[in-house]
């Protein structure tokens, strides 16, 4: 086997200096990752390069297309706030609009989401797939189904060793008995669909199954009129089925077991879009390959939200990169997140060790004059890197924080959005 050839970092430099990127086609994914990170030996010596999220397996997530270096952006870092759009006291009000007058009710909240339309595709693929599997309909309907899945959903706050111990003589429950027959309780539950299974294709994918069941929610949640200040971030959805190929495993997790679904929800805790992580495989638009892999989760769940209307984005620091607080800039979304230091891109911002030296609530901060993007550098209990595309670090607040020297609380100061986003 012919042996790869190796660059240094001065060979992919003066490749990318001189626009022939041809001789970079067999780097090792070592040089690769140094051929997409701006190097600088102040800064990225004491890195950490560990990128992989908690509970992620999806590898290295900075690699960025080859293509894409010959349009690297170039930093040029000033100690300079921004001077726009500073963050003011309305980030602490309570931003949500109530959803649509008439939800007033648990089950009319429900019914938001799980639409006529949605059971209608149930009725329809069980009775498919009962004949196709039996050559006779069971003919459901949809007050049926309804009724199936009240009952799955009360079966699961009421803890039975068996389904059919609901209808035994010693621990039967009214409420799951008097309603269906066991039978036919067990017929429905077999035969439950929500796609057709002749359309199946090779490249259909983990979650086709479900497909139409999770596109009809998501159009749903969608549709809410967005509030001003979002979060994204994953949330695990408990499962401990053993016939699932999407479940994840996370010890550090307080559900360990489960599927992973990236969400944007507001301050509310309302969600207003959503992907549930189906591997590898997950397919994201094109359009935002120019980003690594963390940061096209937040571009694809900004989709849908309205640009140019004074919405903020926040995240933690597994999606930050800076590309993406440019991204989102562009598109007229504000962005504000936590950060890795191995992302700084050679952002001359003051040394962790001479930091910690200072008091708590000591901070440093650049701007990149070609973007108009800040990257604050924070003491607190530890070292806090923060970057925006919009909040500058004034009006800085003042909070009180434990001083184990003189064993007393003193006053700090901080940049105010970074409590939002903690």
């Amino acid at each position: 086997m012919a042996q790869r050839k190796k660059y240094s970092v001065a060979d992919v430099i003066d490749f990318v200096t001189n626009g022939d990127v041809s001789d970079l086609s067999d780097l090792s994914d070592d040089d690769e990752f140094l051929a997409n990170e701006n190097v600088n030996t102040d800064n990225c010596a004491a890195a950490d390069v560990d990128d992989n999220h908690d509970d992620d397996d999806d590898g290295d997530d900075d690699d960025i297309p080859l293509a894409a270096l010959k349009k690297k952006h170039e930093y040029q870092w000033v100690k300079k706030d921004l001077n726009s759009d500073y963050i003011d006291t309305s980030l602490c009000e309570h931003q949500f609009k109530d959803i649509p007058d008439k939800i007033s009710s648990p089950f009319q909240y429900f019914k938001y989401f799980f639409t006529d339309e949605l059971l209608q595709l149930i009725v329809e693929n069980t009775n498919l797939y009962s004949t196709q599997k039996s050559g006779k309909c069971i003919n459901t309907a949809l007050d049926e189904i309804s009724m199936l899945i009240g009952m799955q959903m009360l079966m699961g706050l009421v803890k039975l060793p068996a389904y059919s111990s609901f209808w035994s003589t010693s621990l039967r429950y009214p409420l799951i008995a008097d309603n269906m027959p066991r039978n036919r309780y067990k017929l429905l539950r077999q035969n439950l669909h929500f796609v057709d299974n002749t359309t199946f294709l090779e490249d259909s994918g983990k979650l086709f199954k479900i497909a139409p069941v999770i596109e009809l929610i998501r159009k749903q949640c969608i549709s809410l009129e967005p509030e001003r200040f979002h979060a994204i971030d994953e949330q695990i959805i408990p499962s401990k089925t053993k016939y699932s190929k999407i479940r994840q495993y996370n010890p550090k997790k307080p559900c360990k077991w489960g599927f992973k679904n990236m969400v944007r929800a507001g301050r509310s805790g309302m969600m207003y879009d959503f992907y549930l992580y189906a591997g590898k495989e997950s397919t994201i638009p094109a359009e935002y390959s120019h980003l690594s892999v963390s940061a096209q989760s937040v571009a694809y769940l900004c989709m849908e939200l309205p640009k140019h209307e004074d919405k903020v984005v926040f995240f933690d620091n597994w999606f930050s990169t800076l590309d993406l607080i440019q991204y989102l800039k562009g598109i007229g979304i504000k962005g504000a997140g936590t950060f890795r230091p191995n992302r700084l891109h050679g952002c001359p911002v003051i040394p962790s060790k001479e930091l910690k030296k200072k008091d708590r609530g000591s901070l440093d901060y650049r701007i990149d004059k070609n973007s108009a993007l800040i990257v604050v550098k924070w003491l607190d209990n530890s070292i806090v890197h923060l970057v925006s595309n919009c909040f500058g670090i004034a009006p800085l607040s003042t909070i009180y924080r434990w001083c184990s020297k003189t064993k007393e609380k003193k006053k700090r100061c901080f940049p105010i959005y970074s409590g939002s986003i903690q």
